[in-house]
């Protein structure tokens, strides 16, 4: 009878079930009652939830259940095949089955355990204590720990291909490194090509400096060297104290030559320009009746751009600045001579008319109106800009002289340098209003000689009166406009009456501005009958009234 192999343990399936339940109910009986007490409570819960009522209820459950198994089992027992005696194995040929069964677990347990300690001997190389604890006493006995290592190796490969992908690789870094030194290549002469056109406008726009014969000097601000252009009148005889030195940079986005104001100040400084008005007083009502045009001034660096624009705008303010400055200065000291001085305005009264100098930011500068004496405030504003130049020239001129030995006992006195930009208008103009008053005492005298006949008073002051201005000038100073100005003024008037001939010389004293009159009359035979000094237009006019009516008795 042949027997189906895969088969043949099917029909011991019912006693190993059989053997599995007996054997965990007698492991539950050998357990101690610790283990069990827990494994019952894991199973059915606490005790506390246990009554005897629960108990029987579950015997009961259990035995039907019990009873129904079986009755099923018996049930399928009367469903199942009978099989026939040779179909049944016996005990012998379980036995040897099982025997078959646990030499291969036997034998699958030994090539375990020896690779494991092949296993393990490997590992005592690297970590010793690692290999030596999995490893068997057998080994441990006979074979050293850590004598067994190992490689890795790699396959051979192909030569002929290892060498085309070599060269592949090569070629391609030799492509990659091509493309990336062509790209540097590029980008750096790019950049190489700015650099020379910033260089070039930097440089073109030094050479035009150069050639508008600006000065160009070096100066270290702030621990580095920079390259200035001197824009201030230092050199020109100027002791103002901003010296007026420019920095010349370059700009780091096109290259181009700027200016750019050095001088270290707390705050920023605003640009101011000059401005004169002219006052009428009419008893306490004042009107404006003249004012300088400086919008035509400003007008020549709106329409320019560029760098010898901006030096030329920036020497423009600092002169301005520096006017301003020397007026103010001056104002200080002719207190009483009536002029005012505040932080940026001059005012200065001349006691027909107020003159007013004021400092005017460029952005609030417009034409001014259509008044009658526009035309004397600029010729105001341009004598003293033409003062200030030749107080520099002045000071230019004193340096040139040498100076004297140390040896020399006699020494001067260092000069002190005194502006004088204001004080001539108020003398020169005192000096008008008295020749003026003189004239009119004069006119007067003729008059009352002529029993106020007008017509031929006019025509005998139009033949006879003489006014000689300036007189006291030599021909040398009389050509040279500023020394003439710095001369206190003399004027001498000349009568001839039908008995004397009046003759009064007026000077004005340049210190305090007040006049001195020196009265002269001579007879027909030319013969000086008096000689007197007076300082008042009204003595003056008392003193010839005198004269005339006694001149026979003189």
């Amino acid at each position: 009878m042949v027997v189906d192999k895969d088969n043949e343990f099917l029909d011991f399936a019912p006693l190993l079930d059989q053997d599995s339940v007996l054997e965990d109910s007698n492991e539950d009986e050998k357990l101690p009652l610790p283990q069990l007490l827990a494994k019952i409570i894991a199973q059915r819960g606490s005790f506390l939830d246990i009554s005897e009522d629960k108990l029987k209820e579950e015997i009961e459950n259990e035995q039907l259940s019990k009873d129904a198994a079986s009755n099923q089992g018996d049930v399928e027992m009367e469903a199942e095949p009978s099989f026939t005696q040779e179909q049944l194995r016996s005990y012998e040929d379980f036995k040897k089955v099982k025997q078959e069964i646990v030499n291969s677990v036997h034998s699958a347990l030994n090539e375990s355990s020896l690779s494991l300690d092949f296993v393990s001997l490997l590992i005592s190389c690297v970590r010793p204590a690692a290999g030596s604890s999995s490893m068997s006493p057998h080994l441990k006995q006979h074979i050293k720990i850590g004598s067994l290592s190992s490689d890795k190796v790699d396959p051979p490969e192909d030569t002929e291909k290892l060498q085309l992908d070599t060269s592949k690789v090569g070629r391609g870094w030799k492509l990659e490194s091509l493309e990336r030194a062509a790209t540097n290549l590029k980008s750096s002469s790019l950049r190489l090509k700015e650099e020379v056109a910033k260089e070039k406008n930097f440089w073109s726009g030094m050479v035009e400096v150069l050639k508008s014969n600006e000065v160009i000097t070096s100066m270290n601000i702030k621990n580095s060297k920079e390259v200035c252009v001197k824009y201030g009148y230092g050199d020109a005889g100027s002791t103002y104290y901003d010296k007026g030195i420019g920095i010349l940079k370059k700009d780091t986005t096109t290259g181009n030559l700027f200016f750019e104001n050095s001088a270290p100040a707390k705050e920023e400084k605003q640009d101011k320009i000059v401005n004169v008005r002219i006052y009428e007083k009419n008893g306490e009502n004042v009107n404006l009746i003249g004012e300088s045009n400086v919008e035509q001034r400003l007008h020549t660096f709106k329409e320019k751009e560029g760098v010898i624009n901006e030096i030329a705008k920036a020497r423009f303010f600092l002169f301005e600045e520096e006017l301003f400055y020397q007026l103010l200065r001056e104002a200080a000291t002719l207190i009483s001579l009536q002029v005012s001085a505040e932080e940026d305005k001059i005012v200065i009264d001349l006691h027909d008319e107020i003159i007013e100098i004021t400092q005017v930011v460029p952005e609030e500068v417009h034409a001014p109106a259509d008044l009658p004496s526009n035309e004397r405030a600029d010729l105001i504003q341009i004598y003293l800009r033409l003062m200030l130049y030749a107080e520099h020239k002045r000071n230019l001129d004193q340096r040139k002289i040498p100076p004297l030995a140390l040896d020399t006992e006699a020494q001067s006195a260092p000069q002190t340098s005194l502006l004088s930009l204001i004080r001539p208008i108020i003398v020169y103009n005192r000096h008008e209003r008295t020749l003026k008053s003189v004239r009119d005492v004069l006119e007067s005298i003729i008059l009352n000689h002529f029993e106020n006949d007008r017509t031929k008073t006019k025509e005998h002051l139009a033949e006879h009166l003489k006014i000689n201005k300036h007189c006291n000038e030599s021909s040398a100073r009389s050509k040279d406009p500023f020394a003439r100005i710095s001369t206190p003024p003399a004027s001498i008037l000349e009568l001839a009456t039908t008995s004397l001939i009046v003759r009064v010389k007026l000077t004005s004293l340049f210190a305090s501005a007040y006049s001195v009159m020196n009265l002269t009359l001579q007879n027909q035979a030319g013969s000086t009958v008096l000689d007197v000094t007076l300082n008042d237009v009204r003595e003056l006019e008392d003193c010839l009234n005198w004269a005339i009516r006694n001149h026979d008795s003189i």
